[in-house]
């Protein structure tokens, strides 16, 4: 049996749903590595899901950003998080740009290494990579489960990843190898919107990469047909993006209050929850319109929704590609998103909002 972990402090920011979140359990551990992004938190909860059904004895502890974590909470999944904040550490905000994945998931592992002293079950629900090795190495799993990464020898019998499958078939896929079975039903989730929060139109402005943003006129041209057809239009983006978002507003001749740029995630998820469309780039927001079943238009650009969109037949879900694939993180707008016209994404709302 694993021995117990010490608690992990982690932040939390008016939680929308209180689950608790345990530490010092006697249970054995199963330790669950994903990416940290709002869209990997979503499309995980199959895969968590169905790990929770077939280890009911087992403490199930999960990653997740700081930023991420009363999300987390809701969906209640886990009995532990670990976060990039450090266990000593007082009073943290839980406010870092979402965007800077890179530097919150060097934070997150470290901290992992820290904090957990051994994993009975290593579940890595991510790109594998040379950083998994002193995760493997310190905590000396039972079980081990990943894609296949040439570095690292305990995957050698392990399949290869395919980033061509839906991401909830690559996950499903994986955990078939030790008779895990997700449900894609877990996906999907309810929650209790305050009034002040429901009916919006949620058009969120940002993205990700620099790849994935849609440009600034054409979402001005989008907003200005919404609001002249009577949407209550709510503006979204991280903190990063507030110059865009309030550009868009600004030219849109938008009331300062339409501008959500920088809410936290409860904000952000009650709007979604509670929104009558939403409307985005491929980004995490629109895994979050799935997962409450509310209509959306989604405009893909490198990746192809067939690999990253809603589950298919999906039909609250309108999908937009020019079927050119791309660089995800490229430094400048993709080319197969700037194929995608206003007249497109007009008639794309026309269709989910008749």
């Amino acid at each position: 049996m694993a021995r117990p972990c010490r608690n992990v402090e982690i932040c939390l920011s008016r939680p929308l749903k209180r689950h608790t979140i345990m530490g010092g359990s006697t249970k054995p551990t199963l330790l669950v590595l994903r990416h940290h992004g709002l869209g990997d938190l979503v499309t995980a909860q199959p895969s968590l899901h169905g790990l929770r059904r077939s280890f009911p004895r087992h403490r199930l502890v999960v990653t997740c950003p700081s930023w991420l974590v009363p999300l987390a909470e809701f969906f209640g999944t886990a009995d532990q998080l670990v976060s990039e904040i450090p266990s000593q550490q007082s009073g943290c905000d839980n406010g870092g740009d979402p965007t800077c994945h890179q530097q919150i998931d060097a934070a997150l592992l470290a901290n992992v290494l820290t904090n957990i002293r051994s994993a009975d079950v290593l579940v890595s629900l991510r790109t594998p990579g040379s950083e998994l090795v002193p995760l493997i190495n310190t905590l000396m799993p039972r079980v081990f489960v990943s894609y296949r990464y040439d570095g690292i020898a305990a995957t050698e019998n392990s399949p290869e990843l395919n980033f061509t499958e839906h991401i909830l078939t690559r996950w499903r896929r994986l955990l078939k190898t030790i008779c895990v079975e997700p449900c894609d039903d877990d996906l999907y989730t309810t929650l209790a919107v305050p009034l002040s929060h429901q009916g919006f139109t949620v058009v969120h402005i940002g993205a990700g990469s620099p790849s994935r943003l849609w440009p600034i006129n054409r979402w001005v041209k989008v907003v200005l047909h919404l609001q002249s057809t009577g949407h209550r239009i709510a503006l979204t983006g991280s903190g990063p993006e507030a110059a865009m978002v309030n550009e868009v507003r600004r030219r849109a001749c938008l009331p300062a209050e339409c501008n959500r740029c920088g809410t936290d995630v409860q904000e952000l998820t009650w709007l979604v929850a509670g929104a009558r469309l939403v409307a985005s780039v491929d980004t995490g927001i629109s895994h979050l319109a799935t997962s409450f079943r509310r209509p959306a238009v989604t405009l893909f650009g490198p990746v192809s929704p067939a690999w990253w969109g809603p589950p298919p037949g999906n039909a609250q879900h309108k999908t937009l590609w020019a079927g050119k694939s791309g660089d995800n993180y490229g430094a400048a707008t993709d080319l197969g998103l700037l194929r995608i016209k206003v007249e497109d994404v007009i008639e794309a709302i026309k269709e989910m909002c008749c």
